[in-house]
């Protein structure tokens, strides 16, 4: 009845949701997954029931997420973390994860977490990363030349300010 309702409403809600859901057990285990998680992890539903929360995780990732989400729940507290999952296809996606403690009284009993697939910023941010690198070198190759050559160069800016003096300007 009124039970079997409130979970349809909470599965309908849950699977409209843009983040992923996972709904864990004191163990870790799986009892809930939402269609976006689905998605983001590349699992199907059955797939996911039963199975411990970091079997999507990057095998790289594994032992950093489990550290740091060891220490949270020691101290029963909500966590945040980025790190890639893993799908059967090969394909990494990058993943902000949030983690609360599920407590019925004072007792915890599973932990619900929301997945966000943070995959373009991560690229973005990679490749800005890149571009940084490109200009530090650059700027590294023109100093060299600048200070190896047997000439002074000086330069100002518009209102005649020293800028810049190469070794032999000095």
């Amino acid at each position: 009845g009124a039970l079997r309702s409130s979970e349809a409403r909470f599965r309908t809600i849950s699977d409209a949701s843009p983040l992923g859901i996972v709904v864990s057990d004191g163990q870790g285990s799986c009892v809930y997954t939402n269609s976006a998680y689905q998605k983001i992890s590349g699992l199907n539903l059955e797939q996911t029931l039963g199975t411990h929360w970091m079997t999507a995780v990057h095998p790289e990732d594994r032992a950093a997420v489990l550290e740091e989400w060891s220490s949270a729940e020691k101290g029963q507290e909500p966590f945040q973390t980025e790190y890639r999952f893993m799908q059967s296809d090969e394909r990494v996606v990058w993943t902000r994860v949030s983690s609360a403690p599920l407590i019925d009284g004072k007792k915890p009993y599973g932990r619900v977490k929301t997945v966000e697939d943070i995959s373009e910023r991560k690229a973005t941010e990679f490749k800005l990363r890149e571009f940084e690198d490109a200009l530090f070198n650059e700027k590294e190759r023109i100093q060299i030349t600048l200070d190896s050559i047997g000439d002074g160069v000086l330069s100002t800016d518009l209102k005649g300010n020293l800028t810049y003096l190469n070794r032999v300007a000095e």
